[in-house]
């Protein structure tokens, strides 16, 4: 594999920040359909004969049940996503001390140039590329390290809601 550039490292972050959007809200649909049993649950007139409500309560305690598998199973996939985004992140952070350790050595070099000035020039402009880099790479690092915690964050609240929603019985 070659380098990236800028615009598709930046396009990989943003994709992977939407398939993590969608993902989530994925897991959230799965959050209200448990409340829509929940209220359904409550809602009923359990009034009819012994066999039929105990048949209705054991199949809707089984729908609500599948939600929370549904719900996990979501959920690894998103953790398969953001398990990437880790992986991308150590390779941005080594792109951003590759980049700083390149404007340090040109730094070093510029300093050592005595006679050829218009190479100082352009070395001025290598560390200024290399400065670019580290700050575009350390910028992108952190901006995936954000939504990456943010989509954690939610799922976590998601589960929490979820497994607050109780069956009235």
């Amino acid at each position: 594999m070659g380098l990236e550039s800028r615009q598709e490292i930046s396009k990989d972050l943003s994709d992977r920040k939407k398939k993590m959007q969608e993902r989530g809200d994925k897991m959230q649909d799965v959050v209200k359909d448990k409340q829509k049993i929940a209220i359904t649950a409550k809602d009923l007139k359990l009034i009819t004969t012994k066999e039929g409500v105990e048949q209705i309560k054991k199949e809707l305690k089984r729908a609500a049940e599948k939600t929370k598998d549904e719900f996990e199973k979501q959920s690894g996939d998103l953790q398969k996503k953001v398990d990437k985004c880790k992986v991308s992140n150590e390779k941005l952070r080594q792109k951003t001390e590759a980049a700083d350790s390149n404007l340090r050595k040109i730094h070093q070099t510029e300093g050592q140039i005595r006679e050829a000035a218009n190479a100082k020039s352009d070395l001025a402009k290598a560390a200024n590329v290399a400065k670019d880099e580290g700050k575009f790479t350390k910028s992108e690092g952190e901006r995936q390290k954000q939504f990456k915690e943010q989509s954690e964050q939610r799922r976590n609240n998601q589960r929490g809601q979820l497994n607050s929603i109780r069956l009235p019985w």
